[in-house]
């Protein structure tokens, strides 16, 4: 019994001595070479809905019922998917889509019995997914004029920092600015033509992918101030309680065109918009002469200060026009009457004068001379004027005084005229001497 028993001590003795042996070799080999790794694909920097994959791997037998495989991420024990074969243990830590909340330190950890082995933290960033930018206007709208100054913003919503920021006009590179921080890049620029109101784009683009995104265009509407509107009325003239229509009309400016009419100082009808190239008209009737006028009207349209008035447009009463009228049609008339008369009494003013200035010059003519020598007179008929279309005919006749052995003196001599009568009887001429 004794020697059963002294046996018996003996293998427990030599058994613990041996499982001692063997724990010291084995923490000896762990000491000198570590048998844990971690493994993380596909990178350590990956861009937000990649799959990431972390594997921790144990280089030696393992049993589930002695040693313990786990993953912490910042501390936080994550659950693994353990698998084994003969010579290594495996434990994975997979998640399909990840996201910016799956970034921080990770690792892996193996326990068994009073031994724990950790691997150094692996740093895993997952940025995010860079979306598509959007570009805004600063403040105002979208409608602008030549000259003015605008601000148009760009921010992509997420997408891992830096972003850089590039402004396009048409196919136009403009400007490019990079933000660390989650703020719109600004940029100024002047509307200087028409061809200046786009369109614009905005690209943006970081270090995880190098793939641009793109915004949506965006462009400006060029507006124009109104010009000088013109009030026209079909008539000028009226007549009291007669109804008329007022036109106003601005040939430029951007649509819609905002009108009122004005009597004096006074509005006389409510704001008219009118959209495209089409006048404002209003209707109204003359009650008195206080109707006449001044009228005007007045153009704006959207853009601030932009508005401007007519030149003024007076009426005037056709009773008053008509006493002007009846006054230039008297005198018309009168001076026709006029005319008529004088046309009337040249005949008997110049009758006469004309007949005396024809005896004057008369056309060729026949002299006959007396044969009566005794006397000192001596008629000769110098001149004749016929006139065939009559039966009595003219003869101008010179008188011409002699003396005695004296030859005819015609520069003291008198020469006087007087009518004779001759009428041709049978082709011979019967003559009328009238006594001088």
């Amino acid at each position: 019994m004794l020697t059963f028993m002294t046996l018996l001590v003996f293998l427990l003795s030599h058994f613990q001595a041996t499982q001692q042996t063997e724990n010291s070799e084995e923490n000896g080999n762990e000491e000198a070479l570590s048998k844990l790794s971690m493994d993380i694909s596909p990178f350590t920097t990956i861009e937000g809905g990649t799959q990431l994959n972390i594997t921790c791997t144990y280089r030696s037998r393992c049993t589930t019922g002695k040693a313990r495989m786990g993953i912490h991420k910042d501390g936080e024990k994550k659950d693994l998917t353990i698998s084994y074969d003969s010579a290594k243990c495996y434990g994975s830590y997979i998640k399909e889509s990840a996201t910016v909340s799956d970034s921080g330190a990770y690792e892996c950890q193996w326990s068994s019995n009073n031994y724990t082995e950790e691997t150094e933290p692996s740093q895993i960033i997952v940025r995010e997914l860079l979306s598509n930018p959007e570009v805004k206007l600063l403040k105002g709208s979208s409608e602008v004029m030549i000259g003015q100054n605008v601000t148009i913003t760009c921010l992509s919503g997420s997408g891992s920092l830096p972003v850089s920021y590039t402004l396009f006009r048409d196919n136009q590179k403009l400007f490019t600015e990079t933000k660390s921080e989650r703020k719109p890049a600004t940029f100024i620029l002047t509307i200087k033509s028409a061809s200046d109101i786009g369109k614009y784009t905005c690209k943006a683009t970081n270090e995880i992918r190098k793939e641009a995104k793109y915004s949506k265009s965006f462009i400006f509407t060029l507006i124009e101030a109104v010009s000088q509107p013109v009030l026209s009325s079909p008539t000028s003239r009226v007549k009291t309680g007669q109804n008329v229509t007022l036109f106003c009309l601005s040939e430029n400016g951007s649509h819609p065109i905002t009108y009122r009419f004005f009597r004096g100082n006074k509005s006389i009808s409510p704001p008219i918009c009118v959209e495209g190239k089409a006048a404002a008209n209003i209707s109204l009737t003359i009650k008195s002469s206080n109707f006449l006028g001044d009228y005007k009207c007045k153009a704006e349209n959207k853009i601030p200060n932009s508005k401007k008035y007519s030149n003024s447009l007076r009426f005037t009463l056709s009773e008053k026009a008509g006493i002007s009228y009846l006054l230039c049609i008297s005198l018309v008339v009168f001076l026709l009457l006029v005319v008529m008369v004088i046309a009337v009494a040249i005949p008997f003013l110049f009758l006469p004068w004309y007949k005396a200035r024809k005896l004057k010059s008369p056309k060729s003519a026949t002299g006959f001379v007396s044969d009566q020598t005794e006397s000192e007179t001596c008629v000769i008929y110098t001149e004749i004027a016929n006139n065939e279309s009559d039966q009595q005919q003219y003869a101008n006749i010179s008188i011409i005084r002699k003396e005695k052995g004296d030859r005819v003196n015609l520069s003291t001599d008198t020469v006087d005229y007087s009518e004779v009568f001759i009428s041709r009887i049978q082709g011979m001429l019967k003559e009328n001497h009238l006594s001088l």
